[in-house]
C-alpha cells in the first residue's frame, strides 16, 4: 500500500472513530496530539474519564488484528505522550479524572468500516 493510500486510510479511520465515540457520548478534546515524546490519535473524555485512543486501520481480512500491532515500543511512546499531556493539564489547573489507554480497531470491508473499541487495552508502560 502506498504512503498516500495509507495516510488516507488512517485519516478516514480516525474520522470514523471520532464519530463512533461521539455517538456514544464521548467528547473529543484532542486529535493528533503531538509532542516530542510521541503522538496520540484521539484524546476523548466522558463522565470523569480521559481515554487516550490509538486508532489502527486495516483493509478487510487482515492477517494480524489491528489492535495487535500496538507493540511495546508504541505503548511506551503513547505512555510518554499521555504523561506530557497530563502535565500540561495540571499546569492549567485542569483535572483529567481517571485515565486509560484504548485501541480503536477499524477494518475496511468494501465501502464499510467495522469498528471495535478495545477499552483499557493496556496499562501504562514505564
Amino acid at each position: 500500500m502506498s504512503d498516500l493510500k495509507r495516510k488516507e486510510l488512517g485519516e478516514r479511520a480516525e474520522q470514523a472513530a471520532c464519530a463512533w465515540l461521539r455517538r456514544r457520548g464521548w467528547r473529543i478534546v484532542e486529535r493528533n496530539y503531538r509532542c516530542r515524546e510521541g503522538e496520540i490519535d484521539i484524546i476523548a473524555r466522558r463522565r470523569g474519564l480521559t481515554a487516550f485512543c490509538e486508532v489502527r486501520a486495516r483493509s478487510a481480512d487482515p492477517l494480524v488484528a489491528p489492535e495487535e500491532t500496538v507493540d511495546g515500543a508504541k505503548r511506551r511512546k503513547l505512555t510518554l505522550a499521555a504523561r506530557r499531556y497530563l502535565q500540561g493539564l495540571q499546569e492549567k489547573g485542569e483535572d483529567p479524572g481517571s485515565c486509560r489507554f484504548d485501541v480503536i480497531s477499524v477494518i475496511m470491508e468494501g465501502g464499510r468500516m467495522r469498528i471495535d473499541h478495545i477499552e483499557d487495552a493496556f496499562a501504562e508502560v514505564d
